[in-house]
């Protein structure tokens, strides 16, 4: 009887913790995902990426911890950029709305992470020719713009001259001005667009 305690005491303990084996196996997918990407293998990256959010997901059965919060934020992330390059944009979107879900009821959500998000959540309605819906991922992005630098810099300042054009079409024209002035304040010129 007291074996049997013993087991359940310790059954339950390990419960509560990161299983580190699937946290090693998540890892190795990940690279996996990520080389496949760099690859354009978007199948075998797909797959991949898909397994790390599994193997987090068996690593911490019964613990919820900022740790686990901060993996799926980013794996759910990752897996929503292959597939909207592979076309599945709604799958793409729920993916990223769970991946900025996780990242906004972190203790210090990161605005960085916040605005990938934002931004990739804004290019995939452009994709869907649903740039209404985009608008609004594109007005919580335009407050925290400035915090990019280099080519996260550039393609948020093409997000938002693409943007601009997309409202002045609408009738939009003073958020399209706003748009366009923020794009060229954060270095927008047209030769960005043929990269």
């Amino acid at each position: 009887m007291r074996n049997i305690l013993l087991l359940l005491a310790a059954v339950m303990y390990l419960s509560g913790c990161a299983n580190p084996a699937n946290l090693v196996t998540a890892d190795n997918y990940r690279q996996i995902c990520s080389n496949a990407e760099d690859r354009n293998n978007l199948k075998v990256a797909e797959e991949a990426c898909y397994r790390v959010i599994k193997n987090i997901d068996w690593a911490y059965i019964g613990n919820t911890s900022i740790s686990q919060q901060e993996s799926f934020s980013q794996s759910y992330y990752n897996l929503a950029r292959i597939e909207r390059r592979l076309g599945k944009f709604d799958e793409a979107e729920k993916l990223f709305l769970t991946s900025l879900s996780f990242e906004e009821k972190l203790p210090t959500p990161s605005q960085e992470k916040i605005g990938r998000r934002l931004a990739e959540l804004a290019m995939l309605k452009e994709q869907q020719k649903k740039h209404q819906d985009g608008y609004e991922y594109v007005k919580r992005l335009f407050e925290i713009g400035d915090i990019y630098n280099g080519n996260e810099r550039q393609t948020v300042a093409i997000i938002f001259y693409v943007y601009s054009t997309l409202m002045i079409k609408d009738g939009r024209e003073s958020e399209a001005k706003e748009l366009s002035a923020k794009a060229l304040t954060m270095g927008f010129n047209p030769s960005m667009l043929n990269n």
